[in-house]
């Protein structure tokens, strides 16, 4: 306590002896007056204390603990290791997890997210093991490992910092673009007492290091399909009420990674999931992120039983994730080894022993087959295309193969829309049987071919595991040429649909593949391993071993309705390799009271309804996708806002091209078919009476009528949810509001044009609601720079964004998804990236300097550890701070008065724009200010001179590494160079929109 009392006087002595005022004295009476003895004293006693604090505060904690860091961390075969994040601690090899915790690695101490510093495990041909403790982590909870390839890269290759967050660290990334940037993720553990599930995504090629897109669903197993593996109790093999292995190995073969085993081992026993649905070119895709280094990532996090129900399904609970059932878990014994086994699939392994001999291709069997068959019928297969001599001249070589201790496993169901291959629809590759001539208003000479159900005219009666195709003209076999394909850009499809019979665990699918597959060479391939698939066929999860886009224009049964569109990387020769597994899908079950038996929903699927889907073009580029659901004047649209412009791009060709037509009729059990109804609307499996006909008719392909978003009509009296917007005629009665997330209400219209001010304060209860034109237009109530404003609204205060009008709810779905993949709340509750958010600027009693200080302030000062001594060390930084006040107060009319080029003169300057002075040095105490970009301060200006005059005091040069649009060039200059100044209202020329272009 001496010490840092000392410390504090020292510093005192050092700013006043030898800081600003000496400089300022010196400036002002004698230019050549030299630093005097005192001053290097003190600087040197001031070096000294901080050194011993900083040391004395580092022991115990493997010498680095600081604001983001917890301290070392043992990892065995890992080298140097610090842990760093919040919501937990570490002590030698064990980490302490508590619920919202957030972990990342680090190789050295550092003070701040380095990203040179963010430790790169290299495990190509390597295995990763760990002991888990997650008794106490219950159901609707998720306690993640995983790899991610951080630190994100930006366009030219450089480490990308991510903008909106939504909670991550800094570089932060992932396969599903949670905090806003891509890259390859493999999901060692996502787990709690009842469900344990790992997970590999693949991504497209990157450009300069940068992922554009990756596989949201990737290839899960999960022990939910396993039987009595996993669970809380001595019934199960792993018993989760106490700590086990998890032992993952990364296989490579050739250099290439080719297989992912996740054993679970405790006392004696054992659980391997094998992860044969991901074949050797969607794991070759991970090669080289495992081999250049992936970043480990482990957190704590959870919501309701109901969101949770993707990782635990069924729900093994209703709880949710809070109290007691999230207690502490507890991950030590962090060890980094070799691999010491080899690929298995099927419940087989590689028999070393076994000599390698020439396989002749028989019937359907070619190149394609051997390279990615693995294992089949006692026999390990590889392909060689003549590269070695592994069996002589021959490209496709084999041995036989031995049984995997493990033995076959079954494989989960996942998230999104994938039809396990059990389920679906038995078809046969005998002569399509023709149910007939159907009637599709806008096409010719269309006939129904498959089995299970009849067609009469425009109405085709669907049956309980039907599969039905559509060919051009009359067939009598799957000709692939003959196979009818749907040109659907800029068109509109519609049908309606009567599913009142198709209940709880079923599935009446209908959807758009690219069909017939090709194989590498661009030619129709019928497929093997078809799994009941018929020939040619193909879909976005490889169901039948062949990839293709796909558009699901309606999964649904009469308590759910799902639509999805799958893109795919781009093809060679129309020969796809990867897909979007998990697509960016829409359920009403997202929306309370839209969908379901019931006259007081707005679509009562007792009845008929139509189902209009625009598929809405611009220039030949599919831009847009709506589905829109009708029934007696009634109607609810699902704009697919998930599904940004980008990915929709990708599906252009295919809906110009043509796409073929299949319905299927198919379902389960209700847990695995929870991914469509979660929760499971009914515990009665897709069978008997829960399984009646369904009838699809009238479908009919016309002229898409727009190419922008619907938005709410103002009769509509039902308020729209987060992606869809309801219509209702005016005597109906308001459907319930949605109970999930916030929506803007039509209370507040957005203004004119595409660009709208939105709030955008995670804690501010008015999140998500649009401006409306007289608060913008009003600059007492309103101010702003470039994109980011203040606004008085409501009777209260907001932080406000500018955005497009087509994006807001994409983003309020974006943010809140990430929130709720983090284990927090929707937006309503305050985050911050780096540091503590205890206060909401919808608090309107507070300066806007106090609420800035409260919303950024530094870890560094609150978070500092149990140490007790903090309050007093505190209290005296309070005491230096005012003292750095008084320096400003004297430093100030020597400043304004100064007058040097570059830096007009203050005199004229309002009192206003004075006390905005605070308000900015405020705001860019900190580099990471979460949402805001520096320059939202100058609400405290007056007037776009008042802001030039501030800037050019308050961001001199030497700031430029100041983030942010100020930090570049003072606001000066950019006024001299047209730049746009947008503060209370008022514009200042109409150079490039906003100031981030200053510096240039």
């Amino acid at each position: 306590r001496l010490l840092e009392i000392i410390f504090y006087l020292t510093f005192a002595a050092e700013l006043c002896c030898c800081g600003p005022l000496s400089e300022m004295a010196r400036r002002t009476t004698a230019p050549n007056h030299r630093a005097n003895a005192p001053c290097g004293l003190s600087r040197g006693l001031l070096t000294a204390f901080v050194s011993c604090m900083w040391f004395s505060r580092a022991a115990g904690s493997g010498g680095c603990q600081n604001s983001i860091s917890k301290g070392a961390l043992v990892v065995n075969g890992g080298g140097s290791t610090f842990l760093v994040g919040t919501g937990g601690d570490v002590q030698e090899d064990r980490i302490t997890i508590r619920h919202n915790s957030g972990f990342s690695l680090f190789d050295k101490c550092e003070q701040d997210w380095v990203p040179e510093s963010i430790k790169q495990f290299r495990l190509l041909g390597k295995s990763l093991r760990f002991t888990v403790d997650l008794s106490r982590v219950g159901c609707a909870c998720n306690l993640a490992f995983y790899l991610i390839s951080a630190p994100a890269r930006d366009a030219s290759g450089g480490y990308s910092r991510g903008n909106n967050r939504g909670g991550q660290p800094p570089y932060y990334c992932d396969a599903n673009q949670v905090g806003g940037q891509w890259c390859p993720e493999i999901d060692i553990m996502e787990a709690n007492t009842h469900a344990f599930q790992a997970t590999p995504h693949n991504c497209e090629s990157p450009t300069n290091g940068q992922y554009h897109y990756c596989d949201r669903g990737g290839c899960a197993q999960n022990t939910r399909t396993m039987g009595n593996a996993y669970g809380p109790g001595a019934q199960y093999q792993i018993d989760t009420t106490k700590p086990f292995d998890v032992y993952t190995e990364f296989l490579s073969l050739a250099g290439a990674f080719s297989g992912m085993k996740t054993s679970l081992l405790q006392d004696g026993k054992r659980v391997v999931l094998t992860h044969e649905s991901c074949d050797s070119r969607y794991l070759a895709r991970l090669t080289d992120a495992l081999r250049e280094g992936m970043s480990l990532r482990i957190t704590y996090w959870g919501d309701s039983a109901q969101t949770m129900n993707w990782l635990d399904s069924p729900p093994c609970g209703p709880q949710a994730c809070n109290g007691d059932n999230a207690g502490e878990a507890l991950i030590s014994h962090i060890t980094v080894g070799d691999s010491h086994s080899i690929p298995s699939a099927a419940g087989w392994t590689s028999d070393e022993a076994s000599p390698w001999q020439c396989h002749d291709y028989v019937g359907d069997q070619d190149a394609h087959w051997c390279d990615s068959v693995g294992f089949e019928a006692g026999y390990e297969y590889k392909y060689t295309a003549g590269a070695t001599e592994l069996c002589g001249n021959c490209w496709c070589c084999k041995r036989p193969a031995k049984r995997d201790d493990a033995g076959p496993t079954d494989l989960a169901p996942l998230r999104g829309g994938p039809r396990p291959d059990a389920m679906q629809p038995t078809t046969t590759e005998k002569p399509a049987v023709e149910k007939g001539a159907l009637d599709v208003r806008g096409m010719d000479d269309l006939y129904l071919a498959g089995t299970g159900g009849a067609v009469d005219g425009d109405v085709i009666t669907v049956q309980h595991n039907a599969g039905f195709s559509i060919f051009q003209g009359r067939v009598d076999s799957w000709d692939p040429d003959h196979i009818a394909q749907f040109k659907l850009l800029g068109k509109t499809f519609s049908f309606t649909v009567d599913l009142s019979r198709v209940g709880c665990a079923c599935n009446l699918a209908l959807y758009l593949i690219a069909m017939p597959a090709r194989d590498a060479l661009g030619q129709p391939n019928r497929g093997t391993n078809r799994q009941g698939q018929p020939p040619y066929y193909c879909d976005a999860n490889q169901v039948g071993g062949q990839w293709c886009p796909e558009i699901d224009i309606m999964e649904a049964n009469n308590h759910a309705f799902q639509a999805t569109p799958h893109r795919c990387d781009a093809p060679r020769h129309r020969h796809y390799e990867m897909c979007d597994r998990g697509g960016c899908a829409s359920n009403t079950r997202d929306h309370s009271g839209v969908y379901g038996p019931g006259s007081a929903n707005v679509i009562d699927s007792r009845r008929p309804f139509d189902v209009d889907t625009e598929f809405l073009a611009k220039d030949g580029v599919l831009t847009h996708l709506r589905t829109t659901l009708r029934q007696r004047g009634r109607k609810f649209v699902m704009e697919h806002s998930k599904c940004d412009r980008t990915y929709l791009k990708r599906l252009s060709d295919v809906l110009r091209d043509g796409m073929s037509l299949r319905l299927t009729y198919w379902g389960d059990s209700p847990r695995t078919m929870s991914w469509m109804d979660i929760p499971p609307c009914d515990w009665a499996g897709c069978s008997g009476t829960n399984a009646g006909d369904a009838t699809v008719s009238d479908i009919r392909i016309s002229r898409a009528a727009a190419s922008q978003p619907a938005l709410n009509s103002p009769a509509s009296t039902a308020p729209p949810s987060m992606t869809e917007a309801i219509t209702l005629p005016q005597t109906t009665p308001s459907a319930p509001p949605p109970t999930q997330l916030p929506a803007a209400p039509l209370a507040s219209p957005p203004a004119a044009g595409p660009m709208v001010w939105v709030i955008w304060d995670v804690k501010d209860t008015s999140f998500g609601q649009i401006l409306p034109p007289d608060v913008v237009n009003d600059h007492k109530r309103f101010a702003a720079v470039e994109d980011d404003g203040v606004a008085e609204w409501q009777d209260g205060r907001h932080f406000v964004k500018l955005m497009p009008q087509s994006e807001v709810q994409r983003r309020i779905d974006d943010l809140t998804m990430t929130r709720l993949r983090q284990g927090l709340s929707a937006p309503g509750t305050p985050e911050c990236d780096d540091g503590p958010c205890d206060v909401s600027v919808s608090d309107a009693s507070e300066s806007f300097s106090k609420i800035l200080m409260k919303r950024f302030s530094f870890g560094a000062l609150v978070d500092a550890g149990p140490s007790s001594g903090w309050g007093v060390q505190l209290a005296l930084f309070a005491v230096a701070a005012l003292g750095l006040a008084l320096v400003a107060l004297r430093l100030g009319p020597w400043r304004r008065h100064r007058g040097d080029a570059g830096r007009p003169s203050w005199s004229g300057v309002s009192p206003q724009t004075r006390r905005g002075t605070a308000f900015s040095r405020v705001f860019t105490a900190s580099p990471e200010v979460g949402e805001l970009s520096p320059g939202a301060h100058m609400a405290g200006a007056s007037s776009a001179d008042d802001v030039v005059a501030l800037a050019a005091a308050d961001y001199p040069n030497e700031h430029r590494r100041t983030p942010g649009v100020v930090g570049r060039a003072s606001l000066a200059d950019a006024a001299r160079e047209s730049r746009l100044i947008d503060v209370a209202g008022r514009k200042v020329s109409s150079g490039e929109a906003g100031l981030a272009g200053a510096e240039r």
